[in-house]
């Protein structure tokens, strides 16, 4: 390699470019440029089959095999005399002492973040100058586009998590004001994350800047009205309220309405969930007793794991010691976050009240700021109750939710999303099963059924305590589902043959079949013919279900587009034949979406939980695409 030749830089983050000793350079047919940004964008030597057919699908195998080498000689020819592509007989990969790209560079300074170093992260953000190769695209090549597709969600989602570390960190360290610029930068890209609404509330409370804390609870309101028809947490609300606590200040009726919606969706009573209902009234009384109990509430998103546990709290432990919190996604929240946002307000109100700050909760100074305020500097009289081990960490949390209660009755602590529960909080919960004969406690954890592996752990531990339930929450059947489209539609007699389209569709899950009534399409779906493949789905559901799609491999989300296409008689060799894949790689990609619960299997056939993602998945496909696996299927 000769050591003098000039350096290409390839800009793939935001509108693409390619530049040559940083003079912009012009790389002439679409088709190159996209060969270029595609190996540029792998990390590792690319199979030539798997080449073809990224870029044509649809031709013999002979016919793909010159088309590439005709591609690769015009990229040769481009950046001529540099030896930029490196071919092999059955590879083919870019030369990475030719050239260097952005997001190499993204992903490397993500490596060095690994201790949460703020600059790695700080430089990782500045290169992303917008989505993955803006601006870009090949229609007349389905499979690179739905490559495309995938990439930008994957960075986006990236630059996003990255951005909430960095968020996270500052508001740790205290650097309110640069937190709540990056949490705006978030919102610029992502503006329904009601999370990051909440915490730049939050960071405007820490900021003493109450007027901004209202404006910016105002704005969440609006926007999740205007785009969601729904209106914001609980939890959001409270954030305002502890901003308002010296300064009450009413909301703005005009943001904050009782009939926000024509549905009463968060009014509803709970329907079809009694037995779930007794079981925790019964765990409850049990621990009131003095011996603790730990409640797993699982099933898919929108089955009504938050609404089932919220309601037993409201109606059936008010006199408990009610601690929430709630998990989020990303491997790099901080260490026991649930459990810290749990006992932050019992903390706040126990300082408030100006009493004797006692051993164990100085135990606790590393977590919260307003320990710190309070206490006097830390000096060397403090090492033994400081040096604590992670047992003694554990010691000290169970004792300060028994101590921070404001109630002899029993604790009751709710935590949320229990699948995206870090490793420690994981830990502590663990130890908690161990001890729960002797604490009067009920720990009721909700979590996504379609993530069960994240909690292998737990599970065996809380089976193994003898103090454990889980509540399995599935789809309404029939006669569950019309109802609860009764009550929710304020009629007194609904039509069944629309309830049960709605029930089918929806696979009976609640806020599905919720926001389906909400969508105003009941008129359309009386018709016999009406066709959900052409129907427009709420907003709602589509975020919902785009949730659980990101999560898929590149893999698995085209086998899951040839299920769409098929709909109807998912069976296994058809699924291969037409997703051109493998029967490896069929079966990995049919094994990961069962997993997830989008498809389930009977007798060598394959079904949608769903129907409304498989109307999401084939509405979300490229025209190209579907025109090309309706042309594989025959359809």
């Amino acid at each position: 390699m000769n050591t003098d030749a000039p350096l290409i830089s390839i800009f793939l983050l935001g509108p693409p470019k390619v530049e040559i000793d940083g003079h912009l350079k012009t790389v002439p047919r679409r088709q190159v440029r996209a060969l270029l940004y595609y190996l540029a964008s792998q990390s590792e030597a690319v199979a030539r089959e798997q080449l073809h057919f990224l870029f044509w699908p649809d031709h013999a195998e002979s016919e793909a095999r010159r088309k590439l080498s005709i591609v690769l000689s015009h990229l040769r020819r481009t950046f001529d005399p540099v030896p930029l592509i490196m071919t092999r007989s059955d590879s083919v990969k870019l030369e990475s002492e030719c050239y260097v790209s952005d997001l190499q560079e993204f992903h490397h300074q993500l490596e060095l973040a690994a201790d949460d170093a703020i600059s790695p992260l700080e430089n990782a953000i500045a290169l992303y100058r917008g989505q993955f190769l803006e601006g870009f695209s090949l229609p007349d090549c389905p499979e690179y586009e739905n490559w495309l597709t995938h990439q930008r969600r994957n960075l986006e989602r990236e630059y996003l998590h990255t951005l909430m570390r960095l968020v996270t960190i500052l508001k740790e360290r205290q650097d309110y004001n640069a937190a709540s610029q990056l949490a705006q930068t978030y919102l610029a890209v992502d503006e329904l994350s009601e999370q990051v609404h909440r915490i730049l509330i939050e960071l405007y409370i820490e900021m003493d800047e109450r007027n901004r804390a209202q404006q910016q609870f105002e704005q969440c309101a609006k926007i999740l009205e205007r785009e969601l028809g729904v209106r914001p947490l609980p939890e959001t609300r409270m954030a305002l309220d502890r901003a308002l606590a010296s300064d009450p200040t009413p909301i703005s009726s005009e943001v904050i309405r009782d009939d926000t919606t024509t549905i009463p969706g968060d009014r509803l009573p709970l329907i079809g969930r009694d037995e779930q209902l007794h079981t925790l009234i019964e765990e409850f009384a049990h621990t009131s007793s003095g011996e603790g109990s730990f409640v797993l509430i699982t099933g898919e998103a929108g089955i009504g794991k938050s609404y089932l546990a919220r309601t037993f709290i409201q109606e059936h432990a008010s006199d408990a010691a009610v601690f929430s919190g709630e998990c989020y996604p990303g491997e790099q929240q901080p260490p026991y976050q649930p459990i810290l946002d749990a006992l932050h307000p019992a903390i706040k109100h126990f300082l408030n009240q100006g009493s004797d700050i006692p051993e164990w909760a100085i135990s606790l100074r590393p977590f919260f700021p307003e320990l710190q305020r309070k206490l006097p500097p830390q000096n060397d009289n403090e090492d033994r109750v400081l040096d604590t081990t992670v047992g003694s960490w554990f010691d000290v949390f169970v004792q300060a939710f028994l101590l921070l209660r404001n109630t002899p009755h029993p604790v009751v602590l709710h935590l949320e999303d229990l699948q995206w529960a870090d490793t420690a909080t994981l830990s502590f919960l663990v130890y908690l099963t161990r001890h729960l004969k002797t604490t009067p406690m009920l720990v009721l954890g909700c979590f996504r059924s379609e993530e069960t592996e994240s909690l292998g752990t737990l599970r065996e531990s809380l089976s193994r305590s003898g103090r454990f339930h889980e509540l399995q929450l599935g789809g309404f059947d029939a006669h569950t589902a019309y109802s609860f489209l009764q009550v929710a539609s304020g009629k007194a007699k609904f039509d069944p043959g629309i309830a049960n389209r709605l029930q089918d569709i929806s696979g009976g899950n609640p806020f599905f079949l919720l926001e389906l009534l909400r969508s105003q399409e009941i008129e359309r779906i009386e018709d016999p013919s009406f066709d959900w493949d052409i129907a427009e789905l709420p907003d709602t559901i589509v975020q919902a279900l785009d949730t659980r799609l990101k999560r898929l491999t590149p893999r698995a989300h085209q086998i899951l587009e040839t299920c769409a296409v098929l709909s109807k008689d998912l069976q296994f060799d058809l699924i291969r034949r037409i997703a051109g894949r493998s029967e490896m790689e069929t079966i990995d990609g049919l094994d990961e979406l069962q997993r997830m619960q989008i498809l389930n299997e009977q007798a060598g056939v394959y079904r949608f939980y769903h129907g409304v993602m498989r109307t999401a998945v084939y509405q979300g496909m490229s025209t190209w695409r579907r025109r090309l696996l309706h042309k594989r299927t025959g359809l």
